[in-house]
């Protein structure tokens, strides 16, 4: 009986490591799904998404477009940020997931406007990936600051 109900507990297939592009495309939906969050993709918040990527990456003009346009297909193709926040929290130490948190401010006042669906979709992947209220305000704070 023992073996039968230790046989249904464990994992039958293991899932694949998410690679270090599979974090940069997770990364990248969110931010774009922040920024359609207020129904207008703007021009300066994809060129900001853009350099943020580019900046944490090593990948090339191509790789980058490529990546880009994969995320942004996944974006709005999504019904949640579940899928893409609980793949970053799999692998990202809190540091780096503070950093996503960051980039996604970044990214909300790229237009100059924090809309309040843009707000509440950051708070909520902080939620998702268990960065402190702290750090969700300080970042806010740091990133209009600039």
């Amino acid at each position: 009986m023992f073996k039968a109900l230790k046989a249904l507990l464990e994992p039958t297939e293991t899932q694949p490591t998410p690679t270090s592009r599979d974090v940069e495309s997770a990364s990248a939906a969110l931010m774009i799904m922040l920024a359609i969050a207020d129904s207008h993709f703007d021009d300066r918040e994809r060129q900001m998404v853009v350099k943020l990527i580019k900046e944490r990456s090593e990948l090339d003009d191509a790789e980058l477009n490529m990546l880009i346009s994969e995320a942004e297909q996944a974006a709005t193709s999504a019904t949640s940020i579940y899928e893409f926040s609980q793949q970053l929290n799999k692998v990202l130490v809190y540091e780096d997931r503070v950093k996503v948190v960051r980039g996604m401010w970044e990214v909300a006042y790229a237009d100059g406007v924090i809309d309040k669906y843009e707000e509440h979709l950051i708070r909520r992947v902080c939620d998702l990936m268990y960065v402190s209220h702290q750090d969700f305000i300080q970042t806010r704070n740091s990133v209009r600051d600039q």
